[in-house]
């Protein structure tokens, strides 16, 4: 199930630029203390968790 979502983000170049451009602009605000660049990676990894799960909910729903 999180195959299909890997491979449409895997096919869809936009996609994946906006994605890196949200992750630069994170990187950006946050400079180079470690201490403030971990809530942000926290924060983008739950939110990647989030969207792998919603998809995995859709895929089921529509199966």
């Amino acid at each position: 199930m999180r195959t299909a979502f890997i491979r449409g983000y895997l096919a869809d170049a936009d996609l994946r630029r906006e994605s890196n451009h949200g992750l630069q602009v994170v990187e950006n605000c946050t400079g180079s203390d470690k201490e403030f660049q971990e809530v942000p990676m926290l924060a983008l990894h739950l939110l990647e968790f989030a969207l792998v799960h919603v998809n995995t909910l859709l895929l089921k729903k529509t199966s």
